[in-house]
């Protein structure tokens, strides 16, 4: 009888090899090196940068399930570690969204090498790469003679490419099935974590939140004499976002239970403290979601109308003329003496921009930015700045109408993923879901798609719901208890 072969595991295309490891280890000691030479100008923070970059790129390679746990509340807190902690921190993120590019890049290579061919969805890859290209090319500028490739425009790519990079990071992470899982309890806790934070700075009031480092009018703002709480974001509309983002894991697919129970309550109490009408909105859209989860279209179906319906109420309502300097109250907002300003003509300009816009950066978001960077150093007086009253009015300047349907149909195109992985009881499937229909709403009352934090974790959460629930050899079985 022949004796049974001992199994020897192939080595896994998807791992990081140790070329990688070798790499950044040379490049560490090359840079503090070259610091020892230089002086220690460049010592302590190139190579920490190098090092952190180094790191999060073999995690998203070797443990990708570990590092987007990690990467997804560290987003979260991110806000609050740059006002309470050092502001330096900022470009943190930056250094993560680059390591999952490049990591998403080398999974690719790895694939090919192995004579493997990525099984994802190829519509879905070619509209967000057109959307994307649409950005970098800037073809309204181009054509109205403006200025191409400034300040502005970086910002304006930046704040829509890192997004969507992390969107293609999920569509090809390594072992998405296992990465999705963690990535939602993550969200769930990211959210809880931050509702508790809001609740308790209701408790705190606004004296003793500006005496810690808030500002007032930056994150610590009231209405009606009630402050409205923002947790640990820069503002209480990327608060009320990322709770609704947990709402969607707690009503849509956690499982039911006292801690469940519990933290869908914070979670909806911080949202109550938030004040956003926004929030009210995804909290309707969700309970529609979850009629239809347990079997009721019909009634979900006009839920999501009635949502929909409201939101573009709430956009021509909060947009009529009002009198009054603009003035920018956070990164996305901005007010005028009596409310919202109109700016929808100064957003589209002239018919003869309306295919491809007026050219990226020269409003909303990314022309703040850049005004900001032309500010000297130590100036605290925010710069003047053009309202932008959805992220869709946004895209409607940047790249027109034309990038405008491509915006849609990405979105349309992973709604439509999702439903046939719900036909196919993927469970995680409904919180993916969940989220982006957050997204979308949120986006018509803000501009929200260029928003960090909110955007790249909707993006990113999106692409591991897909990856992990695409086509049937990826086929989960229902887990009993699941809602």
């Amino acid at each position: 009888m022949r004796a049974p072969r001992l199994a020897v595991p192939s080595a896994d295309p998807g791992a990081p090899s140790a070329a990688l490891v070798a790499l950044g280890a040379s490049t560490i000691v090359f840079v503090a090196a070259l610091s020892t030479r230089e002086g220690a100008l460049i010592s302590l923070g190139l190579c920490v940068g190098l090092l952190a970059f180094m790191t999060v790129l073999w995690g998203f390679m070797a443990v990708p399930h570990v590092t987007v746990a990690f990467v997804i509340p560290y987003f979260a807190l991110l806000p609050a570690l740059k006002t309470l902690v050092s502001s330096q921190l900022g470009p943190t993120k930056d250094i993560m969204i680059g390591a999952a590019t490049i990591a998403a890049g080398l999974s690719v290579i790895q694939r090919r090498a192995a004579g493997r061919t990525w099984r994802g969805d190829q519509p879905l890859l070619i509209i967000t790469l057109l959307f994307m290209a649409l950005y970098f090319l800037d073809v309204g500028a181009g054509l109205s003679g403006g200025s191409r490739y400034g300040l502005g425009w970086f910002h304006g790519v930046r704040l829509v490419w890192e997004p969507l990079l992390l969107l293609l990071f999920g569509l090809s992470v390594r072992d998405p099935r296992r990465t999705l899982r963690w990535a939602a309890v993550a969200l769930i806790a990211a959210a809880l974590v931050a509702a508790t934070v809001g609740l308790l700075q209701q408790v705190v009031g606004t004296p003793r939140l500006i005496s810690l480092g808030y500002s007032y009018n930056a994150q610590v703002r009231t209405i009606s004499g009630h402050l409205r709480s923002f947790g640990t974001f820069d503002q209480p509309f990327d608060y009320a976002t990322v709770l609704a983002f947990g709402l969607a894991g707690v009503l849509l697919w956690a499982r039911r239970g006292a801690a469940t129970t519990m933290a869908g309550v914070v979670i909806v109490a911080g949202l109550l403290v938030s004040y956003v009408r926004g929030a009210a909105l995804s909290v309707v859209a969700l309970v529609a979601l979850l009629l239809a989860r347990k079997g009721s279209p019909a009634t979900a179906v006009a839920l999501l109308a009635a949502s929909a319906a409201a939101a573009v109420v709430v956009v021509v309502v909060s947009t009529r003329p009002t009198p009054g300097p603009v003035v920018q109250t956070g990164p996305s907002i901005y007010l005028t003496l009596n409310g919202r300003t109109r700016s929808w003509r100064t957003a589209l300009g002239k018919p003869s921009t309306w295919a491809f816009g007026r050219g990226v950066g020269l409003y909303g978001t990314a022309a703040q930015r850049a005004a900001q960077s032309r500010q000297p150093a130590g100036t605290t007086t925010p710069p003047p700045a053009t309202a932008t009253d959805s992220g869709y009015l946004a895209t409607l300047s940047d790249v027109g109408f034309v990038g405008l349907i491509v915006l849609l149909t990405m979105f349309g195109r992973i709604l439509v993923l999702l439903r046939r992985a719900i036909a196919r009881n993927e469970q995680l499937a409904w919180f993916g879901l969940g989220v982006v229909i957050v997204l979308i709403l949120d986006a018509a009352l803000r501009s929200s798609l260029t928003g960090f934090p909110t955007a790249d974790i909707a993006f990113l959460f999106a692409g591991l719901t897909l990856a992990a629930t695409h086509g049937q050899d990826h086929r989960e079985a229902p887990v009993p208890g699941r809602a």
